[in-house]
């Protein structure tokens, strides 16, 4: 039979083993909460990350996209102002036309 002093060192041993393990229960959840966290972390700076590659890879097509327009705009500006220029030199060669065939009919009226 165990004496009482054994029994309570038995006791005191125990209550030290259950301590130990619950505090390494512990300790192995909270590795566990900081792994799960740093993990988690990682993960949004990795989606962090892509959404700014995104961003700019739009933004640079953005940009492309709004210079091809400009020079599309540049290019029809010049068309309409060399079209113009067509039309005005049209329009002061048919008033010089007109103005000939005015002058040849003054000249016919006059000719008996």
């Amino acid at each position: 039979m165990q004496t009482a002093e054994e029994a309570r060192v038995i006791a005191v041993k125990q209550k030290a083993e259950e301590v130990a393990q619950a505090k390494a229960a512990a300790d192995k959840a909270a590795a566990e909460a900081r792994e799960a966290k740093a993990r988690q972390d990682a993960t949004d700076e990795i989606k962090r990350r892509t959404d700014a590659e995104q961003a700019r890879q739009a933004a640079e097509t953005a940009k492309a996209e709004a210079e091809r327009l400009r020079a599309e705009a540049e290019k029809s500006a010049a068309d309409a102002a060399k079209a113009k220029e067509e039309a005005e030199t049209a329009r002061a060669a048919a008033l010089a036309d007109q103005q000939a065939a005015l002058e040849q009919k003054r000249l016919a009226r006059q000719r008996p």
